[in-house]
């Protein structure tokens, strides 16, 4: 990889281009409609990250137009970065979760209330459907499915602290 050194933004702007040439407001409105839960499109980098993606030839404009209703396209070489930041492996992504923290802990106050702290972790990931975390090396699945062992008697070696180290 060329070492393409992009924020989340230049990258969502790539990818919003390789599907059809857009101008900005079609790409704001297209992050709020998809990619907005998981991976946000800034309002105040939307713009800069296009001049600045134009500037390294990543895109180009569709024609002549003013700068916000400029209608930009993907390139050739913006399809090439695109496509290995695609290939290249995603960085680790850790979570910050009450909710976790109080379920590793629910052991403190017996079954039925670790029980009732993995359901309302279940009410949480199906309000926010764009949650996706790793714990413990496993996923925590999506709504309508079984949380594989979260919950009380599970919790201690899923999410206890020292888990990753007595492996």
């Amino acid at each position: 990889m060329r070492g393409w050194n992009l924020t989340p933004t230049a990258w969502s702007i790539l990818g919003f281009l390789s599907l059809q040439d857009r101008n900005g407001y079609e790409i704001r409105q297209a992050a709020r409609r998809s990619v907005e839960q998981f991976w946000g499109v800034s309002d105040g980098q939307l713009y800069p990250q296009l001049r600045h993606l134009n500037d390294l030839d990543l895109i180009a404009p569709t024609g002549p137009g003013s700068s916000a209703a400029t209608t930009w396209r993907l390139t050739s070489d913006g399809r090439t970065a695109l496509r290995e930041w695609l290939r290249a492996p995603s960085a680790t992504t850790r979570a910050r979760d009450e909710n976790l923290v109080k379920l590793m802990f629910a052991d403190e106050l017996g079954r039925d209330h670790g029980c009732r702290r993995q359901h309302r972790l279940h009410q949480h990931f199906a309000r926010d459907p764009g949650a996706r975390l790793a714990v413990g090396g496993r996923r925590v699945p999506r709504r309508g499915t079984r949380a594989s062992g979260l919950g009380y008697g599970h919790s201690r070696p899923l999410l206890h602290p020292h888990a990753a180290h007595s492996r």
